[in-house]
């Protein structure tokens, strides 16, 4: 019965959907962005660990440390040391796939921040990547 049911809600809205009149997308305002922080961090780059993969070669760094700072210069966050790193790959053609994770405390109120950064890029270039961050707050972002 609910098979059925089912099939046949489905036969009528694709059949609805068919003849009615497509309408324009809707207009959607440009997003407005401003820097809310610049992050820093320091890698050591003179011991990577390197696996041979079919894609390239995967490749594990150590975050040394770094922090995040408001765009007037003061301090937000420190980046929490052993714990985290890098841990993607460079393909054949010498892009580096990223695959950072790490955690900072902010400096206010001690509170962690859990920090997991993708994208492509080369090494040394600045490169745009996708930053995501976990907080049980937003007062500081």
């Amino acid at each position: 019965m609910f098979l059925r049911l089912f099939t046949v809600l489905s036969l009528g809205i694709a059949a609805f959907g068919a003849v009615a009149p497509r309408s324009q997308p809707p207009q959607l305002a440009t997003p407005q962005f401003q820097l809310a922080f610049i992050s820093t961090i320091i890698v050591d780059l003179n011991n990577l660990g390197e696996i041979t993969i079919p894609e390239g070669v995967r490749a594990n760094a150590h975050i040394l440390g770094g922090n995040w700072t408001r765009p007037d210069g003061s301090l937000l966050a420190n980046i929490v040391t052993g714990i985290g790193g890098q841990n993607g790959y460079i393909d054949s053609t010498g892009i580096l796939h990223y695959d950072v994770r790490y955690t900072i405390r902010f400096v206010e109120d001690n509170k962690y921040g859990y920090i997991t950064v993708t994208g492509f890029g080369i090494i040394g270039v600045k490169n745009r990547l996708v930053l995501y961050v976990l907080v049980f707050f937003y007062a500081h972002l």
